[in-house]
């Protein structure tokens, strides 16, 4: 959906069929390697430091929003004191090495999309490209405002 909202908010959208196709095909890849190599990190012995990092980063970043917006909530496993965990195997340099790469090929292949889908120049593409970047942080947002009124 922000894919198709950043496309429209840069006045150069094709259509929804369009940023459908684009959003299908680059997240479908994006998800299974995403989740893959989460997975290997979370199963198998010796990552420890590895899987300690990203989840010490996934919970700066949610700290990060809570803190923006002046909350009090806490996460269940606490702020973490610091996104260095300790010495990476090889093994786990690689999975870090591949989450980053699957994630810059899913930004890469959301702009091609609104470039070659949408037929979008450069800047349009990129402001496409943020605006889907951003949501993340529109849903911890939204989860933190829901949490502290009282829907969740």
């Amino acid at each position: 959906m922000t894919f198709h909202v950043g496309v429209v908010a840069t006045g150069g959208a094709r259509g929804v069929v369009q940023s459908v196709h684009t959003v299908v095909y680059t997240t479908s890849a994006y998800l299974v390697a995403l989740f893959s190599g989460v997975w290997y990190l979370t199963n198998t012995d010796g990552l420890a430091a590895a899987r300690t990092l990203v989840r010490n980063a996934q919970a700066a970043f949610v700290y990060w929003v809570i803190d923006l917006l002046g909350s009090s909530l806490e996460l269940p496993g606490g702020r973490p004191d610091s996104l260095v965990a300790g010495p990476l195997t090889t093994q786990g340099r690689w999975v870090l090495a591949l989450l980053c790469v699957t994630t810059l090929y899913y930004l890469l292949s959301l702009y091609l999309g609104a470039r070659i889908n949408h037929r979008t120049g450069r800047t349009d593409a990129a402001t496409t490209v943020v605006a889907v970047a951003l949501s993340p942080v529109l849903y911890v947002a939204g989860s933190v405002v829901a949490t502290t009124i009282g829907l969740i």
